[in-house]
């Protein structure tokens, strides 16, 4: 019994990850002035995201990770006008998912993905 629980301890380990993976497109027929995605803690910062672009970004969780449940917010800002929305989870200040695919289209839709 104790091979078994000492052979499933890394693997608890391994899952518990401090970053997660954004990649984010515009597939708008507008140029993004800039764009924050933020877990309220850390953040990531692109400007100038051109058209039909696709850019990749690590959201690394370095500053003191609260004991609560939480989730994400991106804000897009172009021409002055801002535009935000919350998405994803966090459980007890840790990432569920690993990866997000953030996709912004016509009409200030967002598509948001998870894999």
């Amino acid at each position: 019994m104790k091979k078994v629980i000492l052979f499933f301890i890394p693997f608890a380990f391994l899952s518990c990850t401090n970053s997660v993976n954004f990649t984010l497109k515009n597939n708008s027929s507008k140029e993004i002035d800039s764009l924050i995605v933020t877990n309220n803690f850390d953040t990531i910062k692109i400007n100038n995201l051109k058209v039909n672009s696709t850019m990749s970004k690590e959201l690394i969780f370095l500053k003191k990770q609260p004991k609560s449940d939480g989730n994400y917010r991106i804000n897009i800002y172009n021409n002055g006008i801002k535009q935000d929305t919350t998405f994803g989870y966090l459980s007890n200040g840790l990432p569920v998912n690993s990866k997000f695919t953030i996709e912004i289209v016509e009409k200030g839709f967002i598509i948001i993905e998870t894999n």
